[in-house]
């Protein structure tokens, strides 16, 4: 079994956007984020098919913490 214990978060484009109005407006948006479905999903299966590509079989990922 391969573990990999480094990863880095995958995540719909536009998240980003949402990410710079989060630390813009220091942790108070004036909006939720409008990221569909479907952007989560296709960005879950890219990392599972690196995943796939490198053999590993479980990966740890812990978000970092939204810093005040």
């Amino acid at each position: 079994m391969i573990i990999d214990s480094h990863a880095h978060a995958v995540i719909p484009p536009d998240s980003y956007k949402y990410m710079g109005e989060l630390v813009a407006s220091r942790g108070n948006p004036a909006a939720a984020p409008k990221v569909s479905d479907e952007a989560v999903r296709v960005a879950g299966q890219s990392i599972i098919d690196i995943m796939d590509g490198m053999g590993s079989d479980i990966q740890f990922l812990s978000p970092r913490p939204y810093m005040q």
